[in-house]
């Protein structure tokens, strides 16, 4: 890569990841992207987007509907 190159990485993910768990999945992203692509590691920027089952449906329900039915 020229250097220029700056990775990002959106993750889009259900609540419930706790900080350490971020800490631990940004790390490794980071990593591969390092290991596998030559980016220094400072380029490279993670988002996570945390979404409430309120903001998700599967099968055209809502997860907060469906965790309400069991």
């Amino acid at each position: 890569y020229d250097g220029v190159t700056m990775p990002v990485i959106h993750i889009n993910i259900r609540d419930g990841l706790t900080i350490d768990q971020k800490r631990d999945v940004a790390r490794d992203i980071t990593d591969v992207i390092n290991k596998n692509l030559g980016i220094d590691k400072e380029r490279t920027e993670i988002f996570f987007h945390d979404i409430p089952d309120q903001n998700f449906a599967k099968a055209g329900i809502l997860l907060i509907d469906q965790n309400n039915d069991e």
